[in-house]
């Protein structure tokens, strides 16, 4: 048995400590071919060690190291591609607005018989101005009704304050609590 343990101490490799070994504090070294480690056969005991060599392990944590590192890289690869993807998808969903919209502005420019898209935007100008004029008409007509509280000023002015346009309507949301 000694013979054996100075033998396995000789051309050992040294493993995780097992049982016995841990307990006493001993290290576990093994050898191919022997299933107990040193300090089991120099007393006689079984061994339940497992010969798995200690720098098999440590080579374990440096693959495991180096494959979270790959990880992290192959993740940050995977972030740059979504947020390209996400610029494409942004493109492309511009791109077929513009198309879309130069589709049916080309068609109405057909069918209302203009020349080009200069007078069609010419044309969406002049009703707009118009659609605004009409809308402050009614809108001066309705205060000169005193009807400040029935108009949605926030919609019809556009975030304007209303009492930019009417000193009474200052201090109050509609300015009608201050007229009467």
């Amino acid at each position: 048995r000694l013979q054996l343990s100075l033998t396995i101490n000789f051309q050992d490799f040294e493993v995780m400590p097992y049982s016995f070994c841990i307990s006493k504090g001993l290290e576990c070294k093994m050898i191919e071919g022997i299933k107990r480690c040193s300090c089991c056969v120099r007393w006689g005991r079984s061994c339940d060690g497992s010969s798995v060599p200690v720098n098999a392990l440590s080579r374990i944590i440096t693959e495991l190291g180096c494959l979270d590192r790959k990880e992290l890289d192959a993740e940050k690869v995977l972030l740059e591609l979504q947020s390209k993807l996400g610029e494409a998808t942004a493109r492309l969903v511009r791109l077929r607005k513009q198309k879309r919209s130069l589709h049916d502005r080309g068609a109405k420019m057909v069918s209302q018989s203009l020349r080009s898209l200069d007078e069609l935007e010419e044309e969406e100008r002049w009703k707009e101005d118009a659609r605004r004029a009409a809308e402050s008409e009614a809108v001066v007509e309705a205060q000169s009704w005193g009807a400040l509280d029935v108009v949605d000023w926030d919609n019809v002015l556009g975030g304007v304050a209303a009492s930019d346009f009417c000193p009474e309507a200052s201090g109050s949301r509609f300015g009608a609590e201050r007229s009467s």
